[in-house]
């Protein structure tokens, strides 16, 4: 057993039981936002306690001074420690589940030779280091209320039309202390990280709306129309992930392709210890947890609409306080238009949503970046191959919750199982595109028509530009993909 993998595995399903309640629960840790902040705390408590025992070390990742562990420590037990106290203290509801896992976990060091009077020492060091960091960051602004009072003029975000009542998700996250990036203080500057989107009525934004209108939009609704292929309905899918019954958000999707490289490369040889495993983990979730503060500081910051109300008020006349209607409707304007949607996986009856917060940059392709540049980052420094070599060059198979032959559409569809074969820059831009294809984001949402910094090479579909030239320079810095990569880059350097 290893104890890096075994309680990233217990986080992880924590995290999909949280996300497995009946009808009307709420989840305790909900959203993407706050669930990559916990995620951030646990694998970050369980680097420290690993390195702490083995190293001797006090402090690795944490802001709050902890004495030296005493000698013969066990670096297993300290883990179990780390890792039962985050979960517990951020998933209370979940502690019998937690204990569960503990009973079985301390079982086996006790099979496996390790005397209790070594075990619970261990173990109560490591629960200290956990306590600490979840202490540290009771006060880190995650806890302010969200503002839910919309402001109904175009191009700003509006509850879905399919759901009125909708309200606004972490409109103050941007605010929250940072893990890594900005020396750890508030008031992270999201204009280093990404430009501004092209403006309403720009040839860019236009051609957007091309793409999106077509290519995201719910089939059934427009049987005339272009049909989007069966493989761009799958990759919309595919990476999904959004708050669904028994899948829960992104940043699980991301820790799941991250352990199908890290399988694949073991089985090419690149043996990962514990110790490489915790940092690896540690690097991506508290990549993650500070893309979140960027991508939503900004999402809120510009307030963008998304698809479903872009195209429906593109107009004059359509929308409120929007001007009065008086020459005929433009071909981006469309009343009754719908998308595909956020798949609503395991809820019988459900019809699909626009996800709760504004448009501008793409939370998936954020989280998506990060973690998967950060992999490469990792892999590259750990065997000494180039970066590029590691994005583009080794193919792993990954399959989605949303494909594994197990879960449901809300029809009660049992969606086929389905293997990817991808490369860690192929899900980069697969995942950021996906959402086009669900009717949920805007092209430049994701990436530009260009490849950013840190993608270079990489070729990116052309978006429909009706004969308008749209490549610049500043394509390269528009959206969550370039964000996330230089988020990873930041988090890599500062890191230990």
């Amino acid at each position: 057993m290893d104890t890096i993998l075994f309680w990233n595995d217990v986080a992880m399903e924590v995290h999909r039981r949280d996300f497995d309640q009946p009808k009307g629960s709420m989840p305790e840790v909900g959203g993407p936002t706050r669930v990559s902040r916990a995620f951030a705390i646990v694998h970050a408590s369980i680097y420290n306690a690993w390195t702490a025992t083995t190293a001797g070390l006090a402090q690795v990742y944490a802001p709050v001074p902890m004495p030296l562990p005493p000698p013969g420590l066990n670096p297993d037990a300290a883990v179990a420690g780390a890792a039962i106290a985050t979960l517990r203290q951020l998933w209370p509801k979940q502690t019998d589940y937690i204990t569960q896992k503990a009973s079985e976990f301390y079982d086996s060091l006790v099979q496996g030779g390790i005397p209790s009077a070594v075990i619970y020492p261990s173990s109560n060091y490591g629960e200290a280091l956990g306590l600490a960091l979840v202490n540290f960051r009771r006060n880190d602004g995650s806890t302010q209320p969200d503002d839910n009072a919309y402001i109904p003029a175009p191009p700003r975000h509006q509850a879905d039309p399919m759901a009125p009542k909708q309200a606004r998700l972490s409109t103050h996250w941007g605010d929250m202390v940072p893990f890594a990036i900005n020396g750890g203080n508030a008031g992270v500057a999201h204009a280093a990280y990404l430009d501004p989107h092209p403006g309403f009525g720009t040839p860019r934004y236009a051609a957007a709306v091309a793409d999106v209108k077509e290519n995201g939009r719910a089939m059934s609704v427009f049987p005339h129309a272009r049909e989007r292929t069966p493989e761009e309905t799958v990759i919309g899918t595919f990476w999904g992930y959004d708050g669904s019954k028994k899948l829960g958000v992104p940043p699980r999707l991301y820790n799941q392709v991250v352990r199908a490289f890290m399988q694949t490369r073991e089985n090419a040889g690149e043996i990962l210890s514990s110790a490489d495993r915790a940092k690896l983990f540690a690097l991506v979730h508290l990549g993650m947890a500070d893309a979140a503060i960027v991508a939503w500081g900004a999402k809120y910051h510009y307030d963008l609409w998304r698809p479903v109300i872009g195209i429906r008020q593109h107009d004059l006349g359509y929308g409120p306080n929007h001007g009065i209607h008086t020459s005929p409707a433009s071909p981006h304007c469309d009343p009754f238009w719908l998308p595909l949607g956020a798949p609503r996986t395991n809820v019988l009856g459900e019809f699909s949503r626009t996800p709760d917060f504004p448009a501008y940059p793409s939370g998936h392709a954020t989280f998506g970046a990060v973690s998967l540049r950060m992999t490469a980052l990792f892999y590259a420094d750990k065997f000494g191959a180039p970066v590029k070599t590691v994005l583009r060059s080794q193919e792993f198979t990954f399959v989605s919750d949303e494909f594994d032959g197990v879960n449901q559409d809300p029809r009660g569809d049992i969606r086929v199982r389905h293997a990817r074969e991808l490369t860690l820059a192929k899900a980069i831009v697969e995942n950021a595109l996906s959402r086009v294809y669900l009717g949920v984001h805007w092209r430049f949402d994701g990436l530009g028509t260009k490849a950013p910094a840190g993608l270079e090479g990489e070729a990116l579909p052309a978006d429909p530009a009706n004969g308008v030239q749209l490549t610049s320079p500043e394509e390269k810095k528009i959206g969550g993909v370039p964000a996330g990569l230089k988020i990873a880059d930041e988090v890599f350097a500062a890191f230990p």
